[in-house]
């Protein structure tokens, strides 16, 4: 399944919004939530999703009522052990 990554800002988001939307994000049924990663500071997040297309996506996080400034999709994985394909 193809994965994406999302971008929004939270700004003035607190530590309780932020994991308040978590558990938004990880309801999905039309899109894999795999995490999230959150500055508080800098009022970002990052969001990485599983979906069976982009206007799944899309379409989930606007009847969701989530806000996102850019959505692309992954196609190359790099970590210290590997490099793949997604």
């Amino acid at each position: 399944m193809p994965r994406y990554i999302t971008g929004h800002n939270i700004a003035c988001m607190t530590r309780q919004g932020a994991q308040e939307l978590a558990k938004l994000m990880r309801s999905s049924p039309e899109a894999g939530f795999l995490r999230f990663l959150v500055s508080l500071t800098d009022g970002q997040l990052i969001a990485e999703f599983d979906a069976a297309s982009r206007e799944a996506l899309e379409e989930w996080m606007k009847e969701a009522g989530i806000h996102r400034e850019w959505i692309f999709r992954i196609d190359i994985e790099a970590t210290r052990e590997s490099i793949r394909d997604l």
